[in-house]
């Protein structure tokens, strides 16, 4: 007679389960640097202490771009929050806190490096 083989049981405490994290590919991460707001947004957290409200973000990314109306800073707060920041989150280059806030990861170091460095080069 052929063994039953039982799926992994959530509820069992001796069953633990590792699955190792996939990590973005390389285009994926260049679409995410593509931005020049996305760009901004990780220099200024790579230099940030602790993490971040988006506000402080936003203003900062506001402060390095041709001065605008207040509207555009509330414009730009939005795109942050609803679409530069998530992109740079699905790579891993930032992570949001359980308070909301959001911080550069150990990955945002290195890739600033790298962008610095191309645009020493290319700019």
């Amino acid at each position: 007679m052929a063994k039953r083989h039982n799926p992994p049981n959530d509820n069992d405490p001796d069953h633990t389960q590792t699955i190792p994290p996939v990590r973005p590919g390389l285009d994926k991460v260049f679409r995410a640097v593509s931005h020049p707001e996305r760009r901004r947004a990780l220099r200024y957290l790579k230099r940030a202490d602790e993490p971040q409200a988006i506000d402080d973000i936003a203003a900062a990314v506001f402060a390095e771009t041709v001065q605008g109306s207040p509207t555009d800073r509330q414009h730009l707060s939005v795109a942050l929050t609803h679409h530069h920041l998530p992109l740079l989150a699905d790579v891993r280059l930032v992570e949001r806190t359980s308070r909301g806030f959001v911080a550069s990861t150990e990955a945002t170091p290195d890739i600033v490096h790298v962008l610095d460095v191309a645009a020493d080069y290319f700019d």
